[in-house]
């Protein structure tokens, strides 16, 4: 985990969810301040009809 305000980085798979939309990447590296969130690795997205 990286220490640094509004930053969030994981080398773990990590799972987002959001109602019934899902999305699992291997890494995750989120930066608040740009509000940019940067998925590598396999990278899967379901979203569900609305």
């Amino acid at each position: 985990m990286f220490l640094e305000p509004d930053r969030i980085v994981s080398d773990q798979p990590v799972t987002l969810l959001r109602g019934s939309d899902r999305l699992v990447a291997d890494t995750l590296d989120y930066t608040g301040e740009d509000q940019v969130a940067r998925f590598k690795g396999r990278v899967k997205v379901q979203l569900a009809p609305r």
